[in-house]
C-alpha cells in the first residue's frame, strides 16, 4: 500500500502541470516534456536559457555506458603501477603489457 502512494507522489511531483507550476522549475528542469512546454511561457528569460541548454544539451549528449565493472578501480591501479614500472625501466613494454593483461584478466575475472 505505501508503494502505491509513494508512486502516486513522485508521479504527481513528475508530471502534473498544476504542482510544478507551483515549484517552476526551482529544483531543476522537469524530465517530463509535456510539463516543461506548459511551463515555458511562464518562466523568466533566465529560466528559460536553463530550460533550453538542458534541451540542448539533452540533443548534444551521447548515451551513458552504464557503469565501469566491478574491480574497474583495481585494473586502473593496476595500470598506473604498470606504467611506473616501465618508466622507470623496472619492466620493458612487452612484458608489461602481457604481465598487464594476465593480471588484469584475472582482477577482471574475480569481479564475476
Amino acid at each position: 500500500m505505501q508503494n502505491t502512494e509513494a508512486a502516486k507522489f513522485i508521479n504527481f511531483l513528475t508530471n502534473d502541470i498544476e504542482a510544478n507550476k507551483l515549484m517552476l522549475g526551482d529544483r531543476g528542469v522537469p524530465g517530463s516534456p509535456k510539463v516543461q512546454e506548459a511551463l515555458l511561457p511562464l518562466l523568466s528569460p533566465a529560466q528559460k536559457q536553463v530550460f533550453n541548454y538542458v534541451a540542448w544539451a539533452g540533443e548534444h549528449s551521447s548515451p551513458y555506458n552504464g557503469p565501469d565493472p566491478t574491480k574497474a578501480a583495481e585494473v586502473i591501479n593496476l595500470l598506473k603501477n604498470t606504467a611506473d614500472q616501465i618508466a622507470y625501466g623496472v619492466l620493458k613494454p612487452e612484458e608489461a603489457a602481457k604481465q598487464f593483461r594476465q593480471q588484469a584478466e584475472s582482477i577482471l575475472a574475480q569481479g564475476k
